[in-house]
C-alpha cells in the first residue's frame, strides 16, 4: 500500500510537473514573441548604424541566440510530448504541490515581468539610439550595447532554467518506471496468493468427495446417465420426425409456389390494371356525380325561370281575356317528386280569388277550362315556340260565352298585331263562329279567307 501511495504521489507530482512546463512553454513562447518583436526593431537599428560594424555582429549574436533558444524549446516540446502517455496515469496529489507550484508561477510570472520591464528598457534604449543618430552622442550607444547584453544574458540563465527542468522530468519518468515494476511485482505476489488459495480450497472439495460413497453415487448417475440416454433417443426420434414433416412442407411449399408462379405469372400487371381502371372509374363516377348535380340545379333553374315567365304570360292574356269576377287569374303550380333518381314534376292549374288559390279541376265551367286551355297553350307558344311562330287554335270558342269570345278575339288580334313583324309568325283559326273572326278584325291582317 505504502508503495502504491508513493507510486500515486509520484504520478500527481509528475501532472504538477506537466502543468508547470506548460506553462513554462507558453512563458517561452511569449518571451520568444517578444524576441521577435526585438529583432525586427534591432534590424531596423542596423539599418539606421550601419557605420557601427560592431553593433551589427552583436545582433547577428543575438539572432543565433535567439534561434538556439528556439531550437532548445522546440526539442524540449518534443520531449514533454514524448512524456505525454506515461504522464496521463499520474493523477492526483494537486493538493500536496500546489504551494510549489504557486510558488514557481510567481517566479515565472516575476521573471516575466522581469522580462517585459528588460524589454521595456530595450524600447527605451531603441528610442535612445534613434535620439543618437539624430544628436551624435556615442554614450547612449554604449548603454543600449548593454542593454543587449543583458537581455542575452537573460535568455541564456532561461534556457538553463529549461534544461534543469527537462532533466527533472527525466528523474520522475525513471522513478515512475520503477513504480511501475514494483506495482507488477506485488499484482504477481497476489496472483500468487490467489492460485494458493484455489489450490488449498480444491484439495477440501478432493477430500470431501473422497469421504462421501463413491459406488453408491456412481450408481446413482449411472441410473441417471440411463435415463438421460433414453431421453435422448427419444428426443432424437422426435427430431427426425419433425424433420421429415419440415422436409415433406417444404417440398409441398415448393410445389405450391411453382404453381403460384404459373397461376399468377400476371397477378401483378392484371392487379396494377384493374386498380387503374377502378381509380378512373371512381373519378369518373365522381365528376359524373358532379355534373348531374349541375345539370340538376341548372334544369331545376332554368325550370324555374320558365314557369314564373309562362305564369306571367297566362296572367297577363287571363285578365286581358276573361270578364268575370269569380276568378281573378289562374297559374299553373309545378310539385317535383324523386324516384329512383329521377326528378318528376306533376303539373296542376290553380284559380286565384282574393289571393286564395284552388285547383280548377271540378270546380271550374266548361268555358273557363275551354279559355284556360287556350291561354295556356299560348303562354307555352310564348314562351317555347320563338323560333317557330305556328299557332293553330280549333273551334276555341267552344262552351264560351258571348263576352268571353269578344275578349278572347281581342287577345288574338293583340297578339296578331304584336307578333305580326315576325317573319316565322302564323296563326291558324280553325272555327264555324264567324262573329268571332270579326271580332279580330281578320280583314286588317290577312288578304284571302277560306270559307268551307
Amino acid at each position: 500500500m505504502e508503495l502504491s501511495k508513493s507510486a500515486q504521489a509520484l504520478r500527481d507530482e509528475f501532472a504538477s510537473i506537466q502543468g508547470d512546463k506548460e506553462r513554462a512553454r507558453q512563458h517561452m513562447s511569449a518571451l520568444e514573441n517578444k524576441l521577435r518583436d526585438s529583432r525586427e526593431k534591432l534590424t531596423s537599428i542596423k539599418h539606421k548604424l550601419e557605420t557601427g560594424r560592431s553593433m551589427k555582429d552583436q545582433m547577428h549574436e543575438y539572432r543565433e541566440a535567439v534561434k538556439k533558444q528556439n531550437r532548445l524549446i522546440s526539442e524540449a516540446d518534443k520531449e514533454i510530448e514524448a512524456l505525454v502517455p506515461d504522464l496521463a496515469k499520474a493523477q492526483a496529489k494537486v493538493n500536496d504541490i500546489t504551494e510549489v507550484g504557486a510558488e514557481k508561477e510567481k517566479r515565472f510570472q516575476k521573471e516575466t515581468s522581469r522580462l517585459f520591464d528588460s524589454y521595456n528598457q530595450l524600447k527605451t534604449a531603441y528610442d535612445e539610439i534613434e535620439h543618437y543618430v539624430n544628436s551624435g552622442k556615442a554614450s547612449r550607444l554604449a548603454r543600449c550595447m548593454q542593454e543587449v547584453d543583458d537581455f542575452q544574458r537573460e535568455v541564456k540563465r532561461l534556457q538553463d532554467e529549461t534544461n534543469n527542468t527537462i532533466s527533472q522530468l527525466h528523474k520522475y519518468q525513471g522513478e515512475i518506471a520503477n513504480a511501475k515494476n514494483t506495482e507488477q511485482k506485488i499484482v504477481n505476489n497476489l496472483r500468487y496468493r490467489q492460485n494458493l488459495r484455489n489450490i488449498e480450497r480444491l484439495k477440501g472439495e478432493i477430500a470431501e468427495l473422497e469421504a462421501q460413497d463413491p459406488e453408491g453415487d456412481r450408481e446413482r448417475f449411472q441410473q441417471q446417465a440411463e435415463r438421460m440416454n433414453q431421453k435422448n433417443l427419444r428426443l432424437a426420434t422426435q427430431r427426425s420426425e419433425i424433420a421429415g414433416a419440415m422436409k415433406a412442407k417444404d417440398n409441398e411449399l415448393v410445389h405450391l409456389m411453382r404453381q403460384y408462379d404459373i397461376d399468377f405469372k400476371d397477378a401483378k400487371d392484371n392487379y396494377r390494371k384493374a386498380t387503374v381502371k377502378v381509380q378512373t372509374t371512381k373519378a369518373a363516377i365522381e365528376d359524373l356525380t358532379k355534373y348531374s348535380a349541375a345539370l340538376d340545379m341548372a334544369v331545376m333553374k332554368y325550370h324555374s325561370m320558365k314557369m314564373e315567365e309562362i305564369n306571367r304570360i297566362i296572367d297577363e292574356l287571363w285578365k286581358a281575356t276573361y270578364r268575370g269576377t269569380d276568378v281573378d287569374t289562374i297559374m299553373i303550380r309545378s310539385e317535383a317528386e324523386n324516384t329512383k333518381g329521377n326528378r318528376n314534376y306533376n303539373y296542376r292549374v290553380c284559380m286565384v280569388k282574393q289571393d286564395t288559390e284552388l285547383d280548377m279541376r271540378g270546380r271550374c265551367s266548361a268555358g273557363q277550362k275551354v279559355l284556360a286551355c287556350i291561354i295556356i297553350r299560348l303562354a307555352l307558344a310564348e314562351c317555347f315556340g320563338v323560333n317557330c311562330g305556328l299557332i293553330a287554335l280549333d273551334e276555341p270558342t267552344t262552351n264560351l260565352d258571348r263576352d268571353n269570345i269578344k275578349s278572347l278575339a281581342r287577345s288574338l288580334a293583340q297578339i296578331i298585331e304584336t307578333r305580326q313583324k315576325q317573319a316565322n309568325f302564323q296563326l291558324i283559326v280553325i272555327t264555324h263562329d264567324e262573329d268571332f273572326l270579326s271580332y279580330m278584325s281578320c280583314s286588317d291582317y290577312c288578304d284571302h279567307y277560306y270559307r268551307l
